[in-house]
């Protein structure tokens, strides 16, 4: 668990920035529980860009501007460790890159970046590819024309399916699905985990059983030649070997990596397709064009790696969802030693919040920023914007490992989906968001399905 230290008493030289005061943090605090996109947003245009929020020693900084984030993630990055909330995330991911850090992480880091390399990229299409094809077909004889759906769930069960795959050739729905259940629907935010009751031990059996599987997997592949191995990316891991020791990865490192691919993997991927159908219904002249690609490109027959290069359209719209709802929109980071930000201090111990929500529409990179745009991301739209203006995948030495197979798989399943579906939002429905490590559609997110063949 992590300690805070506490601050130290303030000086002339060190200026707090603004924030509530302590009654002012529990309504937020309550504020985010219920709202927590509106909870940022207020807090953002009330106090600025660096908002503190102090209960007894904990001090918490909410950070949004470019200039900010590019300090903590890039700029001054040794001095801010990696960080999360999520108590029990260690004991799903272990020594994974998305919770390991300093050393251990770099090497980690470096050992694992042939893996993802993107001449590997269309033999990992294939899962996706296949298992959406699956998906559709199981859609055509399950619904009618106009019927209703969840397209969260329906999202959430096309990862579980593929991931397992593209990560190790093996189905692991059932045990990503014991886990999610665990939890209460969402990986990572174990609120009513706690050691000891009986949602805590089943998470437990859960893990063991997800565990069983993939140490089973690895077994057998060590026990095997390494030219009947599948292409996968656990096969890729074991390929590799630190080009100072000639060492490669244990059985724990390669499962804790594993572990946190199909945490970070399933979230994301499944949260960026649900807003990206929830995003062109509600925006027609993006939808018309994204659509006039598809039948161009595309014409009848499904789409393939290679068609990535002319869905352009299609990849601006997944950058634009994940602009306008970042499935990771709060990351954290805690200062090892004391810092100004925009003038402010950061005292040593303290958390950095980053998000993308704000970030992704802060005043300064982005006019009509409630606007669905995708232009926003073609080389003209992109020139001259911060570099720091966008991090859905984080920035900095720490960006995302897996960013490049997201913006294969992710495009490549909504053209997919798309080409023969047109998904309608259900009138008088309202969205409610909410945040647990992703940012999710409280209750789902029905839409009803509208076959498009022959258009």
């Amino acid at each position: 668990m992590i300690e805070f230290s506490a601050p130290k008493p303030e000086t002339a030289k060190e200026k707090s920035a603004p924030g509530p005061g302590a009654f002012g943090v529990i309504q937020s605090a309550a504020l985010f529980c219920q709202n927590p996109t509106g909870m940022l947003l207020r807090d953002q245009a009330k106090y600025g860009d660096v908002v503190r929020y102090r209960a007894g020693s904990k001090v918490v900084h909410l950070i949004s501007h470019p200039d900010h984030v590019e300090h903590v993630l890039l700029g001054n990055n040794r001095n801010y460790r990696k960080f999360s909330p999520h108590a029990l995330l260690k004991q799903e991911m272990g020594e994974g890159l998305l919770l390991n850090d300093g050393d251990s992480w770099f090497k980690q880091r470096r050992l694992m970046q042939p893996a993802f390399h993107a001449r590997h990229f269309e033999t990992l299409s294939q899962s996706i590819l296949q298992g959406t094809a699956d998906m559709l077909k199981r859609w055509r004889v399950q619904f009618r024309d106009g019927e209703q759906i969840d397209i969260e769930a329906e999202m959430a069960k096309l990862v579980r399916l593929t991931i397992g795959q593209t990560l190790f050739s093996t189905d692991l729905h059932k045990e990503i699905e014991a886990v999610v259940n665990t939890n209460g629907g969402k990986f990572g935010l174990l609120l009513g985990n706690l050691p000891g009751t009986a949602q805590h031990r089943r998470f437990q059996r859960a893990v063991r059983q997800l565990d069983k599987v993939i140490y089973g997997v690895i077994r057998q592949r060590r026990q095997a030649s390494q030219q009947e191995w599948p292409l996968d990316i656990l096969s890729m891991m074991m390929s590799v070997q630190d080009k100072d020791t000639n060492e490669g990865m244990d059985d724990k490192q390669l499962r804790d990596e594993l572990v946190t691919l199909l945490i970070a993997g399933y979230d994301t991927t499944s949260r960026t397709l649900t807003w990206a159908f929830y995003s062109l219904a509600g925006n027609p002249a993006a939808e018309r064009r994204f659509h006039h690609e598809l039948n161009r490109v595309l014409d009848d027959r499904a789409p393939a790696y290679p068609d990535l290069s002319g869905l352009s359209y299609t990849s601006l719209v997944v950058l634009e969802t994940m602009r306008l709802l970042p499935p990771n929109s709060i990351i954290g980071r805690q200062a090892v030693a004391d810092d100004k930000i925009g003038g402010y201090h950061i005292s040593a111990g303290s958390i950095v919040a980053l998000s993308q929500y704000l970030t992704h529409r802060h005043a300064s990179c982005w006019d009509d920023s409630e606007v669905f745009e995708p232009e926003r991301f073609s080389e003209d739209g992109s020139a001259g914007r911060h570099r720091f203006a966008y991090f859905p995948f984080g920035g900095g030495p720490r960006q995302c490992i897996g960013k490049g197979i997201a913006m294969m798989n992710i495009p490549l399943a909504l053209a997919a989906i798309a080409q023969q579906y047109q998904l309608r939002l259900v009138p008088d429905h309202t969205v409610k968001f909410g945040i647990e490590v992703t940012l999710y559609p409280r209750g789902g997110l029905p839409m009803t399905l509208h076959s498009r063949q022959g258009k």
